[in-house]
Parts: C-alpha cells; sequence; structure tokens
C-alpha cells in the first residue's frame, strides 16, 4: 500500500497513539509526521499538539500553528478549538 492509501494513514495514526500511550515520543511523532506529510488531517493536529507541548520534539509554537492551521482547514474540529484557545483565527491566508 502507498503511504496516500487510507489503510497506511489509518495504520499510522493509530501506531502513532499506541506508541504515545507507551511514552515513546520520537517514535510517535515519526508516525504522525509521515501520515501529516500525507495531508491527513487527524495526524497534523496530533502532530501540532505535541510541538505546542514539546512531546517528543522541541516544542515550536509556530510549527504548531501551522499545522493546527492546516487540519483545520480540512476540518479537523480539534485544531480548530486549540486555534481559538491559541487566539490564531483561521483565515484563508494565513
Amino acid at each position: 500500500l502507498g503511504a496516500q492509501h487510507p489503510y497506511y494513514l489509518t495504520n499510522q495514526l493509530a501506531l502513532g497513539n499506541v506508541l504515545l500511550k507507551q511514552g515513546k515520543l520520537e517514535e510517535a511523532v515519526d508516525c504522525f509526521q509521515r501520515c501529516s506529510d500525507c495531508g491527513d488531517r487527524d495526524c497534523q493536529a496530533k502532530l501540532a499538539q505535541m510541538y505546542e507541548d514539546g512531546k517528543g520534539v522541541e516544542k515550536d509554537r509556530a510549527v504548531a500553528v501551522r499545522l493546527y492551521l492546516e487540519a483545520a482547514r480540512s476540518g479537523n474540529s480539534e485544531a480548530r478549538e486549540a486555534l481559538q484557545r491559541l487566539g490564531v483565527e483561521i483565515g484563508e491566508d494565513d
């Protein structure tokens, strides 16, 4: 299966969540990054949260906001809520 295949993306998200629960933060980041790079909105939101919190990656608000914006524009409600919490407006040209 190719990286764009829905099963691949679903499996990467699930594996990332398992690794996150096991405390394997860097490995979880790798999973979320792979499917985020393919445009998966749920992985983008998870990865954004990790950048916001500095879990498995260096804390980086700018990267978190960029990922939240990508996820929110694709319809991820958690990303929209995170942007509101951070005081970031969701515009078309952000």
